[in-house]
């Protein structure tokens, strides 16, 4: 079974995803830089409607655009994220760590 997915800037564009059929969004915010952490405002009201819709909803955790590689203050961010998207009650998050080209596991 092929999944379709749409990535959804703002709530405005998530109900046109699934009516074309998306069965998984994934929800950021400013993806001009790339995508950024979504606000909690968004991710409750994206909650409630992909529930409706029998859509997993995925948010992303990244707290600015640019390179992956995050400073302990980032990632303590980061980590506050990804409570809050527990809590607001998402299936799940979307992050990446790197540092020199390479998956920083430590802060994964």
């Amino acid at each position: 079974m092929l999944l379709k997915e749409f990535c959804a800037e703002n709530m405005e564009r998530v109900p046109a995803a699934y009516e074309a059929g998306a069965k998984r969004i994934e929800l950021c915010d400013n993806l001009a830089c790339g995508g950024t952490s979504p606000s909690v405002g968004v991710v409750r009201a994206a909650v409630r409607l992909c529930r409706e819709h029998d859509v997993t909803l995925m948010a992303m955790v990244r707290p600015r655009g640019g390179d992956f590689a995050y400073s302990a203050d980032e990632l303590q961010m980061m980590d506050d994220d990804i409570a809050s998207h527990a809590r607001s009650g998402v299936d799940g998050v979307v992050f990446g760590c790197a540092r020199d080209g390479h998956l920083d596991i430590l802060a994964t």
